[in-house]
């Protein structure tokens, strides 16, 4: 949502200083058919999507307090979680916990957050404002366009003397295929109008018998010359545009100046074809601005291309008698507006901000701002350990100082995190700042100051969330498609709040899955099963980091078993996977036990990484295809018929 509205705000910004480079070229070098392509390029840089970054200074500086004073203690490993098992996190860990304390205070920082929020509130009104106009721009855009359509329908054909001075007319200026042409009461001034299945020029009925031969070949010239500068494609790319930008004034001139500079080309078409008739069709001109005014009509259709707008007459009275520019645009004038086009059109300019680092002072430290919205909502400075940290290809994430409304990380509290990150060489990424759930609240919305995008290789970020029940905080830096790929993921909170750092061996690995902690017992529903003669596994128990089965949760399964089949096997808790794709992952130890033939007990842990149907299954102790098994879950979770099994009545 707010990178749409980033969008828009970026592409105006852009286009505003290409226009006004534009319009001070224009004026020192004084060629419309230049001028007509300049100016649409600026046009196009609205919808333009931004795909080079460039960095530029930011014209601002940034007061940087003292940075935060670190205590490192050792420490020793902690419990593995859900997450610590997904395959992906698997490469990379760091023993020992930090814990930071600070003494000055983020109430510049907290200021702009504060502004952050207003603005996060107010986004998704102003989106739909904006999605609401231009609907509304699109349906009146359209109706228009039908009606006139339909009014063309009704209208008189051109007699066949007028025809055939049309086709003499597009002959000489080499246009195909030959518009019709239709008298119309409706409209004021002639006009080109291609929105329809075939390009029709429309002449006013009262211009019949008001003109002679002469000068109305001249007025169809210059609309002819409209269709062979195919300015009806500029008039799509104006309806869009206009449709989008609705609300942007920049658009409105944009056009103006088009529409200013594609009349003066129509005109030096004009010239080009009847070089004796210069003075007479400048008297036509006149004289249709002085016994014609532009109709509502004309003016509210944007498809249209007509004879005269309301633009500065006597401007164009002087381009008609005294300019001799060429009517279109050399090839090698082309070629350097297409290289500006290519460089300018998917350019993204994002600024740098130059920090200014303050001196270290003995003072006390600053209290929040109180003018601040966030400072005054965000009064605790609260400290924090650093938990299971992973990093890959040289990406970093360094928390530097948490601020909540709670003096520890506990479920309420809402909390604001602020540090530096570092992105691997040439990579654009996406922090965000997630809460590890351990239970269903885990389902909550997430709000925009929840992640930023990082396109510089190095800065600074100021996030925030709330704790609304069990779980974990973290911050994990991706590329800018969300968990493609990886570069850095830290956890951190206080006390039992904290996943710790990820075993290094199955001795490890056992200790801590055997001390998670497992609050929710799980409502299980019993599903299909199936065995050999004298084997059974029966499931009595089951305890999760959630109440139901769903992915990135831990479970602990208790149960009895028969073994009679076999002399001896694996007894293991897997999860069939919905999705062929994800039907590989890392196997914990504990998630499978050896078991001799007869009866007995088992606990296994089951870490369930993706949507399927869990399940306890006996396996050969050496290995090879399971033979019986007993699926068990919660919801859409639960197996409950066997995939070769035919469906009865």
């Amino acid at each position: 949502m707010n990178d749409l509205l980033a969008l828009a705000a970026h592409n105006t910004c852009v286009a505003l200083v290409l226009g006004l480079m534009v319009c001070g070229l224009t004026r020192v070098w004084r060629r419309p058919p230049v001028a007509h392509v300049l100016w649409l390029l600026v046009l196009l840089k609205l919808i333009a999507p931004p795909v080079i970054p460039i960095d530029w200074p930011a014209p601002w500086r940034v007061e940087q307090t003292q940075a935060p004073e670190r205590i490192v203690v050792n420490s020793p490993k902690g419990v593995v979680n859900a997450q610590d098992l997904v395959p992906h996190f698997l490469e990379r860990e760091q023993t020992g916990t930090v814990i930071f304390t600070a003494k000055t205070s983020p109430a510049h920082d907290l200021a702009d957050a504060g502004e952050w929020l207003s603005w996060s509130r107010a986004a998704p009104i102003v989106l739909w404002i904006w999605l609401g106009g231009a609907a509304g721009c699109a349906l009146v855009a359209g109706v228009r366009i039908v009606r006139f359509e339909r009014l063309l329908r009704d209208t008189l054909p051109a007699s066949e003397r007028l025809s055939r001075l049309t086709d003499d007319m597009a002959r000489r200026l080499a246009v195909r295929p030959v518009p019709q042409v239709r008298y119309v009461d409706g409209v004021a001034v002639p006009l080109l109008w291609c929105a329809g299945r075939r390009p029709t020029i429309a002449l006013p009925t009262r211009l019949v018998g008001q003109f002679d031969e002469k000068s109305t070949a001249l007025i169809l010239a210059h609309e002819l010359a409209h269709l062979r500068r195919r300015d009806h494609w500029v008039r799509a790319v104006e309806l869009l545009v206009a449709t989008i930008y609705w609300w942007n004034p920049l658009v409105w001139v944009i056009r103006r100046q088009m529409h200013q500079a594609e009349d003066l080309c129509c005109d030096a078409w004009v010239r080009w074809a009847f070089p004796d008739d210069t003075k007479r069709y400048a008297e036509i001109v006149l004289q249709t601005a002085e016994s014609l005014r532009p109709s509502q009509v004309v003016a509210r259709l944007l498809p249209a291309s007509p004879f005269l707008r309301s633009l500065s007459l006597k401007a164009r009275i002087e381009m008609i008698l005294e300019s001799r520019f060429a009517p279109s645009v050399s090839r090698r004038t082309m070629f350097a507006v297409a290289l500006v086009a290519f460089v300018f059109l998917p350019l993204c300019v994002q600024f740098t901000k130059t920090a200014a680092q303050a001196a270290p002072s003995d003072e006390a430290p600053a209290a929040p701002c109180e003018t601040s919205f966030l400072a005054k909502r965000f009064q605790h400075r609260v400290p924090f350990e650093i938990g299971r940290t992973q990093t890959k290809d040289g990406g970093r994430i360094e928390i530097q100082e948490v601020w909540g409304t709670r003096p520890q990380i506990e479920i309420g509290g809402q909390y604001l995190v602020r540090g530096k990150y570092t992105l691997p060489p040439g990579e654009r990424g996406k922090l965000y700042f997630h809460a590890s759930a351990s239970g269903p609240w885990g389902k909550t919305a997430s709000l925009d100051l929840q992640s930023t995008k990082v396109d510089a290789q190095d800065g600074e970020f100021a996030l925030v969330h709330g704790m609304a029940g069990p779980g974990f905080f973290h911050l994990i830096l991706t590329d800018s498609d969300r968990y493609s790929r990886w570069f850095a993921d830290v956890y951190f909170g206080s006390g039992d709040n904290v996943y710790r750092t990820k075993p290094t061996n199955d001795a490890a690995e056992s200790t801590n899955v055997e001390t998670l902690h497992l609050p929710h017992k799980v409502a299980f529903e019993q599903g299909v099963t199936r065995f050999a003669e004298g084997d059974d596994i029966t499931i009595l128990d089951v305890h999760g980091t959630a109440e139901t089965f769903k992915p990135g949760n831990m479970y602990r399964i208790t149960g009895t078993y028969s073994l009679a089949s076999h002399d001896r096997a694996s007894i293991s808790a897997y999860t069939t996977a919905m999705d062929s794709a994800n039907g590989r992952s890392h196997s914990l130890k504990l998630q499978s036990k050896v078991v001799d033939r007869g009866d007995g007990t088992f606990t296994l842990y089951l870490p369930m990484l993706y949507r399927g149907w869990p399940h306890v299954s006996f396996y050969p102790a050496e290995g090879g295809n399971g033979f019986g098994g007993n699926y068990v879950g919660t919801g859409d979770s639960v197996l409950k018929r066997w995939w070769d099994e035919k469906v009865t009545d």
